[in-house]
């Protein structure tokens, strides 16, 4: 078993925990992550049909969250908020922060122009492509004024009853 930490202020003082014995005597269930894998994987191996359900987890476009009807945006919007997301993603801290300081206000002035997206400072090969399309979803949620559009989420609705772990009092578990 790998070593979990639990920290909690009345039970451990942040002491290493090694064995599952005494972890259930905590109170505190273990459950193997490869056990979660499949159902975090599911919603990147599904096919991209257009008439997929909407039944991966809520707060991703493949749940709830994707079935929301874009309204407001014109295309040039749609276009700026992929052009956010590369600049966000492209390895670049100083335009990282031109964009988390634009999202404090993406209604005002912009600190930023399509002519960054050339910068040499940009290396859009080690981008993840996933992250890319996710926060492309989340500016244009931003540019409606609907950020973040995710329902309120409990372990057990989104993994299911017999896979929730319930964690007593403030204790949490770190890998």
């Amino acid at each position: 078993m790998k070593d979990v930490m639990i920290r909690n202020k009345e039970i451990l003082q942040g002491d290493i925990v090694r064995a599952e014995d005494d972890l259930e005597k905590l109170g505190i269930p273990v459950v193997d992550a490869e056990d979660l894998v499949p159902a975090i994987l599911a919603d990147v191996n599904k096919s991209a049909s257009r008439g997929r359900e909407y039944n991966g987890q809520p707060w991703t476009t493949n749940g709830i969250r994707g079935k929301h009807i874009v309204t407001g945006l014109t295309e040039r919007d749609i276009l700026d908020c992929v052009a956010l997301s590369l600049l966000l993603l492209g390895g670049s801290e100083e335009h990282a922060e031109k964009v988390t300081e634009f999202k404090k206000d993406v209604n005002g002035k912009a600190n930023w122009s399509w002519n960054d997206l050339y910068s040499d400072k940009l290396d859009y090969n080690k981008m993840d492509p996933v992250a890319l399309l996710q926060n492309i979803g989340c500016f244009m949620e931003m540019y409606q004024g609907i950020f973040p559009n995710t329902p309120k989420l409990r372990f057990e609705d989104v993994m299911g009853e017999e896979t929730a772990i319930e964690v007593a009092g403030d204790a949490e578990c770190i890998e």
